[in-house]
């Protein structure tokens, strides 16, 4: 079974040491996502709103970039007007 890592960068970059042995492709893309929407859930109140970027790059074993997935955030509203 593949083992794949998933790096996270969010102003500062996360390298995942240790992996996670996954099926394949699909269920590395599911993996992601989750990551994504964690990660995105856990800092909903943080300073990411204000023209924020994230990514995650997920690796395999050769430590080749797979994929990407990339959120960005803009407000247009100030701090005050939420």
């Amino acid at each position: 079974m593949p083992r794949y890592f998933f790096h996270i960068d969010e102003k500062r970059y996360h390298i995942d040491t240790e992996g996670i042995d996954l099926p394949g492709l699909e269920a590395a893309k599911r993996e992601a996502m989750v990551i994504a929407g964690k990660s995105m859930i856990d800092n909903a109140s943080g300073d990411n709103w204000s023209n924020g970027t994230w990514s995650l790059t997920v690796a395999d074993e050769a430590a080749q970039e797979v994929f990407v997935v990339r959120l960005s955030t803009r407000c247009r509203m100030g701090e005050d007007s939420a």
